[in-house]
């Protein structure tokens, strides 16, 4: 009880903007919060706050809400609420290449080839034909031959894993590789997954709600550089031959996805994960 009192006379004194901010974590409070204002090579934050699922809270990179992405003000993890993508509907969010700001990592025509995402998601179903649930992409497949970057939950056999996935070959083919955790339905996950061209290195970093590492981190060098193209930017879904992929978007909820222009180590994906981001 005594404790009690004590965080709800904290939580009294904090400024207004402050306390929207906190946010629930596996049954807990929330207290660390994110501030990546200072952060230069952050071009892209996506809160999704009730009334506000498409801001861009960092840039100008405004999201177009497709099929009437919901609101869970319940299942969070900072804020005071989350999107929730209902499979069925095949809603989710994207934005034109034109569209993104000059900086926005992999935009066609950029020599920014650096690229890092990080979001909080939870799976409520991972059962689909083709096995996969997006979370971020820039990716147009089939014979539209405009691959360039997954981060998913895919099927690793019959286990769902996450995965990163790269377009190489004017876009024409992919390579891939999955973190080696098991992934829970209807649990929270933080993801950190980067890709730098320079070098063809690659992470997948997954920490719990307490910001633990999660398994071990993947990290290497794919084989391929990485196709620059003209698809569109999304959350939750990519493009196959031009049109929506009715059978890998996301189903659940996703939080705080952030995009960055260069590279988050693993010390600052703990941090983010912990809300005590810088």
């Amino acid at each position: 009880m005594k404790r009690l009192i004590i965080l709800f006379a904290l939580l009294i004194a904090m400024p207004c903007e402050a306390r929207m901010n906190v946010g629930i974590v596996g049954g807990g409070v929330r207290t660390g919060i994110n501030d990546f204002a200072t952060d230069s090579n952050c071009v892209a934050l996506y809160n999704f706050e009730s009334g506000s699922l498409t801001t861009d809270s960092k840039g100008t990179n405004t999201l177009t809400d497709v099929n009437t992405v919901g609101t869970d003000t319940t299942n969070y993890k900072q804020g005071t609420a989350s999107a929730v993508l209902v499979y069925s509907d095949i809603e989710y969010f994207t934005r034109t290449d034109t569209n993104l700001s000059s900086d926005f990592p992999l935009k066609n025509g950029t020599s920014n080839n650096k690229i890092s995402v990080c979001a909080w998601f939870r799976a409520v179903d991972l059962t689909t034909a083709y096995n996969d649930r997006t979370i971020v992409a820039k990716y147009d497949a089939g014979t539209a031959n405009k691959r360039s970057f997954i981060l998913e939950v895919g099927k690793d056999g019959t286990d769902d894993k996450v995965a990163l996935t790269i377009g190489y070959n004017s876009g024409a083919s992919s390579e891939g590789v999955y973190h080696q955790t098991v992934i829970s339905t209807l649990t929270w996950y933080h993801v950190t997954a980067t890709f730098d061209n320079s070098d063809k290195s690659y992470s997948i970093r997954l920490r719990d709600t307490s910001g633990n590492t999660v398994g071990s981190d993947l990290t290497g060098n794919f084989t391929n550089n990485i196709t620059i193209n003209d698809s569109p930017f999304f959350v939750g879904n990519f493009y196959f031959e031009g049109a929506a992929y009715d059978t890998i978007n996301w189903s659940g909820q996703l939080d705080e996805v952030v995009i960055f222009k260069d590279i988050i180590t693993s010390a600052e994906a703990t941090s983010i994960a912990k809300g005590l981001y810088p």
